[in-house]
């Protein structure tokens, strides 16, 4: 049994995949919390596929590197609610409609450029959806290290307003704390995870990493800062379960981590339903 979990670290490349599925772990725990308690999941997934086009201009203008994906995602974030808020100002059409249309169109751009730049780019159009988790290097992961500490530390130091605008954003802003500015810090919190998310597992599944830990937590958490926590390390040990069942099967690596999440969370369902009933 310890030979079957430790057979994969021998490799560098798998090395490097465990490290970064434990930081987007980490990091898809904490931002997934702050997105299951606001209840925008399906927005996060709007906003996943938004990237698409952004991320294909960085990958065409400055190469594979997590700097050029992270510009090529800022873009196509500004460029997202700039055309949401542009078409949102007619009176018959509504913020949700405006971003729907918004991210149609982002989307259809996206594919096209994979159409016409097909023979330009490095990756295929399955290394988009899927991801591609074990071409991750050093410097991703040293990357991704930093956000996951930038994160932690400003959760500490802005833990209370970060509560209170969670739960209660009318209170937070009678209060007088700054909510315009908590909400942009939030949201770009999301965009950045959202976007280093992207790299390993693709634009489908990175709603699920993101999600399914901290919807976990949700069910035996009691308190918020017990969620970010337990969303963190869920998020970690069902990365590198996941990733060893990938292994040792031959199996692409983002559904094995996936399915486990998803087991993970019926099981402690089923039991809470179970418990409540005796």
């Amino acid at each position: 049994m310890i030979e079957w979990l430790i057979a994969p670290w021998i490799y560098p490349f798998m090395r490097a995949a465990f490290t970064m599925i434990i930081l987007l772990g980490l990091l898809g725990g904490m931002a997934g919390t702050i997105v299951v308690t606001q209840r925008t999941a399906l927005q996060v997934e709007s906003l996943a596929h938004a990237l698409l086009p952004g991320l294909i201009l960085a990958y065409l203008w400055m190469g594979r590197s997590t700097w050029s994906l992270m510009l090529g995602g800022v873009f196509a974030v500004i460029l997202t609610r700039l055309l949401s808020f542009a078409f949102s100002l007619h009176q018959r059409t509504d913020h949700t409609t405006g971003s729907a249309i918004v991210i149609g169109f982002n989307f259809s751009l996206g594919l096209l450029l994979l159409s016409l730049y097909r023979n330009e780019l490095p990756i295929s159009l399955d290394h988009f959806i899927l991801g591609d988790l074990l071409a991750v290097s050093a410097t991703d992961n040293g990357f991704a290290a930093i956000v996951v500490m930038m994160l932690f530390i400003l959760l500490i130091l802005f833990y209370s307003p970060v509560k209170v605008f969670l739960f209660d954003a009318s209170y937070a802003a009678r209060r007088g704390w700054p909510h315009l500015f908590t909400r942009i810090v939030l949201e770009v919190v999301i965009s950045i995870a959202t976007i280093l998310s992207f790299q390993a597992v693709g634009l489908v599944l990175t709603l699920a990493l993101m999600i399914i830990p901290a919807a976990t937590a949700q069910l035996i958490a009691k308190h918020l800062w017990q969620m970010f926590l337990l969303g963190g390390i869920l998020g970690a040990l069902e990365g590198i379960t996941g990733l060893v069942i990938a292994y040792h099967m031959d199996l692409p690596s983002t559904p094995p981590i996936i399915m486990i999440s998803v087991a993970v969370y019926t099981l402690l369902l089923l039991q809470q339903r179970l418990y409540s009933k005796i």
